[in-house]
């Protein structure tokens, strides 16, 4: 943890544990602890009660901000229009950027505070410049959501839960005796009600084109409903017919391609809308590894810069979906990412 200047944070609150025991843990260390909400969907505004609670029981103050238009424009659109042209967007790593953080550190300025702070599971480290790190805590590691994070926000940016295992976290929770100690963890997508990504973007208007399903060499295997009901690895709710289990492995204009599991991983993958760390130079004696997707494995990886276009060349080739990112860790430390193309 950062140590104490002013002592004065502005911390991320959500409502749930790991967010509470932030705020615990940053009060402890000698910090003046003050709670920020964002609005972002429906969801969130009828969560407002249960963040007062939290607020109050940890005797900190809360001031809410409705920042639904920004989220909607900066994360619910450009999902959608991803979607509905063949790519599998992250609309956690979209929001981070462009909406949480923009409107946790904007807040920080009206109160003057010298930090921010969230709960999530990563770690900050300086090392003549400011870096993302993985968690203690492999297994619940949110490095990858916060690679886009700026130079500015990271060197203001606290961590307190990434060097404490989940377990801890629920130990402390339930210790402290809050009311929130017990409930489970959001999974799923936050602004989506029903489990079904490909309903939600049809209902607020944006429908991909419907076409065939293809083999590798193009024989049409049948009709699909729409390219936006589809993923890249995606294996269930195919309704194609054959003796073989196939999995989409490529969305190609209307074609959804569908192909063995072997067929499926990549040697290569370019990115796009990329971001490097401007205090790491890449070169070609440094072991690299890169995460395709959140909650995936880690690959052994050569990057390479040439143009402004980054390359990641896979020692071990993973699965990667077009509209995914793809984070480049050196170590355990986030130099760089973007956008699968």
């Amino acid at each position: 943890m950062k140590p104490i200047l002013d002592g004065k944070v502005a911390l991320g609150i959500s409502g749930g544990v790991d967010s509470a025991i932030c705020c615990n843990l940053l009060k402890a260390a000698g910090y003046e602890v003050f709670g920020f909400y964002c609005i972002m969907s429906d969801s969130h505004l009828a969560n407002v009660p249960k963040v007062r609670k939290t607020a109050e029981e940890l005797s900190i103050s809360i001031d809410i901000a409705d920042v639904r238009n920004e989220f909607k424009n900066n994360v619910i659109i450009p999902f959608a229009e991803s979607y509905s042209r063949g790519f599998t967007p992250n609309p956690c790593v979209l929001c981070n950027e462009k909406v949480k953080f923009k409107s946790l550190s904007e807040y920080s300025e009206q109160i003057s505070a010298d930090y921010i702070a969230t709960g999530h599971y990563a770690r900050v480290i300086n090392d003549n410049g400011y870096f993302i790190a993985t968690a203690r805590d492999s297994s619940k590691d949110q490095s990858y959501m916060l690679y886009r994070l700026s130079q500015q926000v990271l060197s203001r940016l606290i961590l307190p839960l990434g060097e404490y295992l989940k377990s801890e976290v629920t130990e402390m929770a339930r210790l402290s005796n809050l009311s929130n100690a017990s409930d489970p963890e959001s999974q799923d997508i936050c602004f989506i009600d029903i489990n079904d990504h490909a309903e939600f973007i049809n209902s607020i208007g944006y429908y991909g084109v419907k076409g065939n399903f293809v083999d590798s060499d193009g024989r049409i295997l049948g009709e699909h409903k729409g390219i936006e009901h589809y993923t890249v690895g995606q294996r269930r709710g195919l309704g194609v017919s054959s003796d073989k289990r196939l999995y989409v492995s490529k969305i190609s204009g209307s074609n959804v391609v569908l192909s063995e599991i072997e067929d499926l991983p990549v040697s290569e993958v370019k990115l796009t809308d990329t971001i490097i760390n401007p205090f790491h130079k890449f070169s070609g004696n440094n072991h690299y590894r890169a995460k395709t997707r959140y909650s995936k494995n880690f690959y052994g990886c050569r990057p390479k810069l040439r143009d402004n276009e980054l390359t990641i060349y896979f020692d071990d080739k993973p699965v990667a979906a077009p509209g995914q990112s793809a984070v480049i860790y050196w170590g355990d430390v986030v130099v760089a990412g973007g956008i699968i193309k």
